[in-house]
């Protein structure tokens, strides 16, 4: 049956039988085909034969088993050459990151410090006897954060992250998990952070699998019988005194039948050793998986673990440090000296200026000391930001007190001391000085509202609530005519001022806020008109003893006469041609209306006596003549009864709205006579156009002196 079937696979020849291997026919079967072809008679030249053409598959059989041992390093199978190198580097290696235990060890104790330290802050704000152990407490920890710091740990930590060898053995890594797995590197999908130790374990147990598969595979056996064989062929050939195997056949061709045994012995043993070779291929059962988590525990370990530790170490550098830098100014108390000689000065500033207001009068004497105080006043001008200022260094301590004197802020003394009467809301100290808004009882910075004298503050948005009220008839909020309101606190009779309301509350509001102090304006200046008329009428009526209807006709039409001239006075800058027209004529429209209550008046009084004949006599002109209604005809029938034409705007209410549009640093110049702050035009003053002004200069040049001076002084 085996010889049909390899006449059935072709081997039809002695050529082609003498070619089989191993592969498709093994050692005993070509035995058992040379005892049954072999001749008896014909035996000793067939074992000649057979030797010789044994010679010759010996050599064809040695050369398939050294190409088949090229496969296997050292007798074993190998998944890659520089694989266990790079394991056995890997177990010699020591932890990269254990030189840092102690600086991780240092700043979790230091962290545990700086929270007992807060929790001391807390302690000392209700009880003060906890305040010397939480200055030591603050000493300690800078103590400790100086200590920790002083061993140069961001040079190791940066030195760590730039270290060649690890950066050498991830790429090892990397190479082998491409070469050997035949696939591109994928460990993100990695999340828990792995340790050093770990990795130690998992390279240790791919060692331990890579030694039992080359065990198992292993062709060390094999190879030990085949160079036995050999030994064994080489010792007969040299006890029978023949030339080597190799040319046994050539020199010695009756001599091989001695040595048929031990070639037969080496045949079978390279076959063997081809089969352990050949046979079963090594990487069905490679392990491969232990291989996997080796290389991807060391490269999540290089690539995360380490750089996460160190990245982590470096921000508890930087954590320390700015704890450092936060409690080393706490190492002293605050300093209000610098506050206390600011507050100084600015009293003095203003103890020297209210003096100059003092020394303001006729008294020449007063005038020579109101000049010295003047030039007191300049030398320190310079203060005139002080409130900045002051603001400014009192937000300094109040901070600093808040990270490390928390205690200061019950303490009234120091309050007073840098010039806060009651306590201010610790956690909104960084923003400036704070209040509560005695309105909406919010806390605000005082440069977003406005505050009386005691210091009860009111935020911008109650501010401009009270200024809209205001605008209402019958409000319960009342503006004062500067601009001033009286404090919402009850039993507090102070104000604020009309400046730092004008200052605090928006363009809209700041407009009507304008409009009620034009109402107060124009009110008490028909008051003061009023009481000018009552005086002059009063008066004539002594002269001529006339009766009460007299008396109530003057009132009535010369009172509304000269109040409407004012209001149109009033009005002139905003009637200009380009609204009225070209053709209209104020003067003839205010003239006509008083000329003809002074000729009533005129005409009444001329019943009884001559006040008419001296009017006429003195002027020249026949007021009952309608021909004369000219402003000049009116002015000299006035002077002639001791009436004036116009009543000028109070000093102190040009004084409030110039205040006002201090407050108020967008409020250009020409918004003084906008808002009746400045006096009637003079005579012949020409409009002339001029780029963000209403007024030319001709109109501000005998106004600009007082101006300045109020501005100055006010």
């Amino acid at each position: 049956m085996m010889v049909v079937n390899l006449f059935d696979q072709g081997v039809q020849t002695l050529e082609a039988f003498r070619l089989l291997t191993s592969v498709r026919l093994s050692a005993q079967d070509r035995g058992a085909l040379r005892q049954a072809f072999a001749d008896p008679e014909r035996a000793p030249d067939l074992k000649v034969r057979d030797a010789t053409d044994q010679t010759y598959k010996l050599g064809a059989l040695a050369q398939e088993v050294s190409r088949a041992r090229t496969k296997h390093r050292n007798g074993k199978p190998t998944l890659h050459p520089r694989l266990r190198e790079v394991f056995a580097d890997q177990l010699s290696r020591k932890n990269p990151v254990a030189s840092l235990a102690d600086f991780e060890r240092q700043q979790a104790i230091l962290r545990e410090k700086a929270r007992e330290l807060t929790v001391l802050q807390e302690a000392v704000k209700t009880d003060s006897e906890k305040v010397p152990e939480r200055d030591e407490a603050r000493r300690a920890l800078v103590a400790g954060i100086r200590d920790a710091l002083s061993g140069g740990i961001e040079g190791q930590l940066e030195k760590l992250l730039a270290d060649p060898v690890t950066k050498a053995a991830v790429d090892s890594c990397h190479s082998l998990w491409q070469e050997i797995l035949n696939d591109s590197v994928d460990v993100d999908d990695a999340v828990v952070q792995v340790t050093f130790e770990q990795v130690q374990e998992t390279t240790q147990a791919a060692v331990e699998a890579l030694e039992a598969w080359e065990t198992r595979h292993g062709t060390s056996a094999a190879r030990k019988h085949t160079e036995a064989a050999i030994d064994a062929l080489d010792k007969s050939t040299k006890r029978l005194g023949i030339q080597p195997t190799s040319i046994l056949a050539l020199r010695h061709p009756e001599k091989t039948k001695d040595i048929v045994k031990e070639l037969e012995e080496l045949e079978e043993a390279l076959e063997a050793e081809h089969d352990a070779l050949t046979s079963v291929d090594p990487m069905a059962d490679a392990p491969l998986e232990d291989v996997r988590r080796a290389l991807a525990s060391a490269i999540l370990y290089y690539t995360r673990t380490v750089t996460n530790k160190v990245s982590g170490l470096q921000t508890a550098v930087k954590d320390l440090t700015t704890l450092l830098d936060d409690h080393v100014p706490g190492l002293t108390a605050p300093d209000t000296s610098r506050l206390t000689e600011i507050i100084r000065r600015s009293r003095h500033e203003d103890e020297t200026s209210g003096a100059c207001e003092e020394a303001q009068c006729d008294n020449v004497q007063d005038q020579a000391k109101m000049a010295n105080r003047k030039g007191e006043l300049d030398e320190i001008s310079n203060l005139n930001k002080r409130d900045i200022e002051v603001q400014r260094e009192r937000m300094n301590l109040l901070h600093h007190a808040e990270k490390h004197y928390p205690e200061l802020f019950l303490d009234e003394k120091w309050l007073r001391t840098i010039g806060i009467i009651r306590n201010a809301p610790p956690e909104l100290s960084r923003l400036g000085v704070c209040d509560w808004c005695v309105i909406c009882h919010d806390v605000y910075p005082i440069n977003e509202g406005a505050s009386c004298v005691d210091g009860h503050f009111t935020c911008k948005e109650c501010l401009s609530g009270s200024v809209r009220a205001a605008t209402h008839p019958n409000a319960h909020v009342m503006v004062l005519q500067d601009g001033s309101m009286c404090c919402v606190v009850p039993d507090c009779g102070l104000i604020i001022s009309g400046r730092a309301i004008a200052s605090a509350i928006p363009d809209q509001d700041f407009q009507n806020l304008i409009d009620i102090v034009r109402k107060h304006i124009e009110r008490d200046t028909a008051a003061e008109q009023e009481l000018h008329l009552q005086r002059r009428l009063d008066a004539a009526l002594r002269d001529h003893a006339r009766g009460k209807r007299l008396r109530q006709y003057m009132v009535e039409h010369l009172q509304n006469a000269a109040l409407r001239t004012s209001v149109v006075e009033k009005l002139r800058p905003l009637l200009t041609p380009d609204i009225v027209g070209e053709d209209f004529n104020i003067v003839n429209m205010v003239t006509s209306n008083f000329q003809s209550a002074l000729r009533r008046m005129l005409e009444l009084m001329g019943q009884s006596g001559d006040l008419l004949m001296r009017a006429t006599t003195s002027t020249g002109i026949d007021l009952r003549d309608d021909a004369h209604n000219d402003q000049d005809t009116i002015e000299q029938a006035c002077e002639t009864i001791g009436v004036d034409n116009a009543t000028p705007i109070a000093s102190n209410d040009s004084q409030a709205m110039i205040s006002l549009r201090d407050g108020r640093s967008d409020m250009p110049e020409y918004a003084l006579a906008e808002h009746h702050v400045l006096p009637a035009k003079p005579q012949g003053w020409a409009r002339r156009p001029h780029h963000g002004s209403t007024y030319g200069s001709d109109y501000m040049g005998p106004y600009r002196e007082r101006v300045e001076e109020l501005l100055e002084l006010g």
